[in-house]
């Protein structure tokens, strides 16, 4: 079962209004088209990429020019604990300053 909570993009509603407020002059005919549009998921937040960074990864950070490997991640997941090879401080860094190595 997915809790996740579904959102609306209000650019996209807003979009959407502009989009079709000629065409639909009943109230009924646009709240039935406006209902089919959230059901369809037009108007629904584009997802976020989900991190693939994890444990174990080796990983590179551009602005640190250097390499680590991922000892675990933030509470939050949006962070992760790297020890670097070249001996500098483990250190926790945000998963988008990193990119997996092989």
């Amino acid at each position: 079962m997915n809790n996740q909570v579904k959102l609306t993009d209000t650019q996209k509603l807003l979009d959407w209004i502009t989009v079709n407020e000629k065409e639909y002059y009943d109230t009924k005919d646009v709240f039935s088209a406006l209902e089919s549009a959230i059901k369809s998921g037009v108007l629904a937040h584009d997802t976020p990429p989900v991190p693939t960074i994890k444990p174990g990864d080796s990983v590179y950070h551009n602005g640190f020019k250097a390499q680590g490997k991922v000892k675990k991640l933030s509470a939050s997941g949006k962070r992760a604990y790297v020890v670097w090879f070249d001996g500098c401080v483990p250190s926790y860094v945000s998963l988008d300053s990193l990119e997996v190595v092989e």
